[in-house]
């Protein structure tokens, strides 16, 4: 009976160690923590209309989160070097129209536009703005999981006439 019961307890804990190992071997694989290439950086110089801030919306949960900045331009939104979200499935970037994004805000029922799939979880990206749309009529920078239907992170954009 000793036996049995030492080889149930090995077998729990050689489980749960393979079971844990190959989830994080699984999350590193499935959502790799890769900067933008270079190509994903534009050469435009469209004039800079605001500027702002991602932040973290549900500060107790550890794995839904965003920081670094963000800057809009005329034709182009430009997540900047310091740019950093909790890696997840099917992220977009959207310019939403609110300014005071909070995560009861029913963003995908507002009148956004979709500016495309996040290119990578870090580091700088550039993100078209469509023609035809003035970014100015937009509060903030969101990024948003197709996938769980959830804001990930806001940037409300503090748009001024002289941006430094």
């Amino acid at each position: 009976m000793r036996n049995l019961l030492v080889g149930l307890v090995a077998g729990a804990v050689l489980g749960a160690l393979v079971g844990l190992l190959g989830g994080l071997l699984a999350v590193t694989t499935l959502f790799p923590r890769q900067p933008a290439s270079p190509t994903q950086v534009s050469s435009s110089r469209g004039e800079l209309l605001g500027r702002g801030s991602f932040r973290h919306v549900e500060p107790t949960d550890p794995f839904y989160y965003g920081a670094g900045g963000v800057q809009v331009y005329t034709d182009r939104v430009h997540l900047d070097d310091s740019f950093e979200v909790g890696p997840g499935p099917k992220y977009r970037v959207y310019l939403a129209p609110d300014a005071d994004i909070t995560a009861d805000t029913r963003v995908e029922e507002s009148l956004f536009v979709d500016l495309g799939p996040l290119a990578a979880f870090s580091g700088g990206q550039d993100y078209p703005v469509p023609r035809g749309v003035d970014p100015r009529l937009y509060g903030s920078v969101v990024i948003w999981s197709e996938h769980f239907n959830r804001l990930i992170s806001p940037a409300p954009i503090e748009f001024s006439s002289a941006v430094p």
